[in-house]
């Protein structure tokens, strides 16, 4: 098999992979952004004083929501899952694919309320590329 061929058939590969994750993650975004219209608030339950807590979790690669699911369909939805376990009054604005540090990290921005932008990071190694 030549170069060429060998370059042309990995080439093809790449294309695919990346041709199924933009699709998988276009469903994955389409189907939860209809049903959340809510204010981007962390809500995190603390059991001493009875009310929500802002953290830091997955709002920096550092701090980032690590997802532990081994296929892309299941590792998206976990993704959106935890937004709407963690936020409410938020809209969706944007989801992007970022490799830092030869890892693989997905953000997905929202829109607050008030107009402000949050971007959730989520280290996605366990799943990216696993159909």
């Amino acid at each position: 098999m030549s170069l060429k061929s060998n370059l042309s058939m990995k080439f093809q590969w790449i294309m695919k992979l990346k041709t199924n994750y933009f699709f998988t993650t276009l469903i994955a975004l389409l189907t939860f952004a209809t049903v959340s219209e809510l204010k981007a608030q962390p809500n995190t339950y603390d059991t001493s004083i009875g009310i929500t807590k802002s953290t830091d979790e997955g709002l920096s690669v550092i701090n980032a929501v690590i997802i532990s699911e081994t296929t892309e369909l299941k590792g998206l939805n976990a993704e959106y899952k935890w937004i709407k376990e963690h936020f409410v009054n938020y809209k969706l604005k944007m989801q992007t694919l970022n490799i830092v540090n030869d890892k693989p990290y997905d953000i997905i921005t929202i829109l607050q309320a008030d107009g402000k932008e949050l971007k959730i990071y989520f280290n996605i190694e366990s799943f990216y590329g696993k159909f």
